[in-house]
């Protein structure tokens, strides 16, 4: 056999167009992911921003109470974000939504567009929650006069067990698409978040603890606590909903929201106290104000019972008085 030992000359021509090329695939390869890459943050921003604005008017009256679902095409992330503290609104805070969606054959998470930040709602939910329909309710909050209200969000279905009869009444009246109630948690859906009342199990997701007696409250989960992720979130009237539904960290997070609010609202409410007076008619709900804005400047699952203790009072006296300084819950008076 003849070998060859030149081998093979190769032009450098030929070489430099080889590399070239290669060079040009590449770049154009980059520059169409990123493009995509660019085109679906900037529709996950949109989603995101569209969701925000969707949750506008959910809030819809003084006693509102509303619920609502959303569905998508493919499995989808929603993130929440809470601050107590934000450069835009320094007083009031800020929440913040984002969205992503499982993408390509494997079926992989893309990262999520840009946070839409939201500076006037408490929206309580999971920092994450994932799955096709996203179920929206809210419910009034009230310390004596209305303060906002609360929006709960969330992709997961809840089985509600051993619900008081009180509960059981206002959710079928609200009838939210993604809670179902069950006497006993075997007869609950085995991908639903098992919510016990009264009773701690090992197959509870949370379970929620009265607090009241009945000579102090309309009904004994009035007040009380909802234990999750082993954390205790004490609440009073809605806010039950608020504690089941959220991460502990968000829940916190807007009590602190909610407290400044009430701070504001109090000193309206105070200025129209003096106005009546001016008129001859002396309100005498001012100490009881007072005495709850006191812990309403740091408000928190650990003194959200001084809240109400303070505003029953006050209703007690705004609803006897015979000029009343604010609209108070239907149930108060």
């Amino acid at each position: 056999m003849i070998k060859n030992k030149k081998g093979f000359d190769m032009p450098f021509s030929w070489i430099f167009a080889v590399i070239a090329g290669a060079v040009i695939i590449l770049i154009a390869i980059y520059a169409t992911t990123s493009i995509v890459r660019t085109g679906k943050e900037a529709y996950y921003s949109q989603a995101a921003m569209q969701i925000a604005n969707y949750l506008n008017p959910v809030v819809n009256g003084v006693t509102s109470a509303f619920a609502t679902k959303i569905d998508f095409k493919k499995n989808t992330r929603i993130y929440l974000t809470c601050q107590t503290f934000s450069s835009k609104s320094p007083y009031f805070g800020r929440e913040a939504i984002s969205f992503s969606e499982e993408s390509g054959l494997l079926q992989k998470w893309t990262l999520p567009g840009a946070e839409i930040g939201r500076y006037n709602k408490y929206i309580f939910s999971d920092n994450v929650t994932e799955g096709k329909t996203l179920y929206i309710f809210s419910k009034p909050f009230y310390a004596g006069f209305r303060v906002d209200d609360l929006v709960m969000i969330s992709m997961d279905k809840y089985c509600f067990v051993g619900t008081p009869e009180t509960v059981k009444n206002e959710i079928v009246l609200l009838a939210p698409y993604n809670i179902n109630l069950s006497a006993n948690v075997k007869f609950c859906d085995a991908n639903s978040k098992k919510v016990c009342f009264g009773f701690d199990d090992k197959n509870c997701d949370m379970f929620v603890s009265a607090s009241c007696t009945q000579d102090e409250c309309l009904h004994e989960y009035e007040t009380g606590y909802v234990y999750k992720e082993g954390r205790r979130m004490d609440y009073y009237g809605n806010l039950m909903y608020a504690a089941i539904f959220s991460s502990p960290d968000i829940y916190e997070c807007n009590l602190a929201r909610l407290g400044k609010k009430i701070l504001e609202l109090s000193e309206i409410y105070n200025g129209k106290i003096e106005i009546v007076k001016e008129k001859g008619c002396d309100s005498l709900i001012g100490v009881y104000m007072n005495a709850m804005t006191g812990y309403s400047a740091n408000l928190n699952s650990q003194n959200i019972r001084k809240i109400w203790e303070e505003s029953k009072l006050m209703d007690e006296v705004n609803c006897r008085s015979k000029c009343e300084i604010y609209t108070p819950a239907p149930e108060a008076c």
